[in-house]
């Protein structure tokens, strides 16, 4: 099942920046399977749903199935990037749909694996300027460990929207160097900027409206739609022994702690045989059911 709103699509074609994040996700419950998303950032770089759909298991199929649906929905849009994992089967799959497109890989999750296949800790800072790097030289600099400074000036020409530091033309926004100019020149800032970023673009993107379903006594199904039967997925077992004890949670490790807190007597009632210290068997050997309350003493004149 691939679903993509009109309105996502509109948004997409006509304001929003061309670079496509897409995922996959484990479904959990009675049916399993994988769901797949596409997304893309609006101007105030929010998350702006794109596509989705579901799959039965994260491989090359299933992926090269997306890209297609995806590709049917949006076409190929000029300087278009798609950005994933460092997945085999999205790789492959990226190969036969969208040969021409720039594949980029989600510096997220390779953080995350240098955090954890390198134990120094600059390892995670430095590839953090790395990847933020708009020049190769930066680039270089950051992995031999050389960059010490990143305040360096920078050539501007405002004609060709361009900076010797690489961030005006790439991101098609106005860098540090080029503002100074801008102002230096008395320019007008938006002329500047590519219109994915305007604020009327912003609200464009949103502008379409998805209706709510409905109560399906108001539905008008034609019939060629009424005639087909969607089942639902086959049923698998998940591999393994099913699973009886709850997964632990530091929540529920908190709670436990707590709870034992309250428990805690004053010294003067810990050195005695209290009933809430003892075993079941021992309370009631001394006459007192670890259930019931503790007995009341009234003073009388």
């Amino acid at each position: 099942m691939f679903i993509a709103y009109a309105v996502s699509l509109h948004g997409f074609h006509i304001v929003i920046r061309p670079v496509i994040a897409i995922d996959g996700t484990y479904l959990k419950g009675k049916f399993f399977g994988i769901m797949f998303v596409a997304i893309c950032l609006d101007a105030n770089n929010q998350v702006f749903p794109l596509a989705y759909g579901f799959g039965d298991v994260e491989d090359e199929m299933s992926c090269t199935w997306f890209l297609n649906e995806l590709k049917n929905a949006i076409g190929s849009p000029e300087d278009c990037m798609i950005i994933s994992d460092r997945h085999h089967d999205i790789k492959v799959a990226m190969e036969k749909v969208y040969l021409n497109v720039p594949h980029g890989y989600c510096v997220f999750h390779m953080a995350q694996n240098i955090k954890k296949d390198y134990k120094r800790k600059d390892t995670s800072l430095l590839f953090k300027q790395a990847w933020k790097a708009y020049r190769k030289s930066e680039f270089k600099e950051t992995m031999l460990e050389m960059m010490k400074d990143g305040n360096k000036d920078g050539l501007v020409n405002l004609y060709e929207k361009t900076c010797s530091c690489a961030k005006f033309e790439v991101d098609k926004l106005p860098c540090r160097h080029a503002l100074a100019a801008i102002r230096y020149a008395k320019k007008h800032l938006p002329d500047y900027c590519r219109d994915c970023y305007k604020t009327t673009s912003w609200v464009e993107a949103y502008a379409g409206t998805i209706f709510p379903v409905g109560h399906p006594s108001d539905w008008n199904i034609p019939e060629d739609v009424r005639s087909k039967v969607v089942l639902p997925p086959p049923f698998r077992m998940q591999a393994g022994r099913p699973r009886k004890k709850g997964i632990e949670n530091h929540g529920r490790e908190l709670k436990t702690k707590l709870h034992a807190s309250k428990l805690k007597l004053p010294d003067d009632m810990a050195e005695q045989d209290h009933p809430a210290l003892c075993p079941p068997d021992q309370a009631f050997c001394l006459g007192i059911s670890p259930l019931s309350k503790p007995p009341s003493v009234s003073l009388s004149s």
